[in-house]
């Protein structure tokens, strides 16, 4: 962020730069350590850790805890939710488990063995069949699990569920890639879900990637060698849609399991990056609830 003490008087700090701090290839089967030397904390945003080529299943986000939204900080929106201490006890983990709604494959899956326990033997096997299919569900993030459809009027549709994003692309790609947008102005079209049962938000921006400067990493020698392939560098980073101060909110889902919806349009007047075109995430519950368009 920029230094807080120059931001407008009742505004959080507002975006500046984001620097690649480590973009290295990884032989399968080790264990590599990373020493990344930091700014000064008052600079602090978020570290972002990331795996390239299948992205949304493999990110995870560490917040600054001392971030605000709504008056609160990160760390007490979420135990506004899921409790203070939710494995503390039964009756406390089951009250946190009740925040996740049923379309999530992970609760489906949870569901499905707690009847299992005691029902009858037909019974057993057609919860295991259901099992399954949760399973194949929860496996793949870049398809909406069963119970939600993509909404053809849109070029994405995002499903908040479990504290993390399911999606899917109107265009049918897997791998999440939009090229319909390949210069300004473009207009994106996002359908949000929210299946679980408390507030979720939205939130896009734009990383840059072709508009950076300080290019500290150089192509290795070849594919098998130590340097890195390519980077972000370091760019200006900026917020399309959404934040602390321009909150888009998807409602929880009600008390008959009815997802909560919200439709929501950008135009993008600038030129798409090449690499990561829109970052999208819930700025309330970041950790896991990432589903980046390349």
């Amino acid at each position: 962020f920029d230094d807080p003490a120059l931001s407008a008087e009742g505004m959080p700090p507002m975006p500046h730069v984001a620097m690649d701090q480590a973009f290295f290839p990884m032989e399968c089967g080790t264990r590599n350590v990373f020493k990344i030397k930091m700014s000064l904390g008052k600079y602090y945003n978020l570290t972002y850790t990331w795996g390239w080529r299948v992205h949304p299943p493999r990110v995870q986000v560490s917040e600054n805890a001392r971030k605000r939204i709504g008056g609160k900080t990160l760390p007490e929106l979420e135990t506004d939710v899921f409790g203070p201490s939710p494995r503390s006890s039964e009756e406390a983990k089951l009250a946190a488990i009740a925040m996740i709604g049923d379309l999530s494959p992970a609760k489906r899956m949870w569901n499905a063995f707690r009847e299992a326990a005691e029902a009858p033997v037909d019974r057993i096997v057609e919860l295991m069949d259901e099992t399954d299919l949760a399973f194949e569900d929860w496996f793949d993030r870049t398809k909406l699990p069963a119970g939600v459809a993509v909404d053809p009027d849109t070029d994405i549709t995002l499903l908040y569920v479990n504290n993390t994003i399911y999606g899917e692309m109107s265009n049918g790609r897997r791998i999440h890639r939009w090229h319909e947008w390949s210069k300004r102005p473009g207009v994106f079209k996002v359908a949000l879900v929210n299946g679980d049962h408390f507030l979720h938000s939205y939130m896009n921006v734009d990383f840059g990637g072709s508009r950076g400067w300080e290019n500290q990493f150089h192509s290795a020698v070849d594919v098998l060698g130590a340097g890195c392939w390519f980077t972000f560098g370091r760019v200006h980073w900026w917020v399309n849609a959404g934040g602390p101060g321009n909150a888009i909110n998807v409602p929880a889902a009600g008390e008959s399991g009815e997802p909560g919806r919200h439709k929501v349009e950008i135009t993008l007047n600038y030129e798409p990056s090449r690499r990561l075109r829109l970052y999208q995430f819930d700025p309330q519950h970041h950790d896991v609830a990432v589903f980046s368009i390349h």
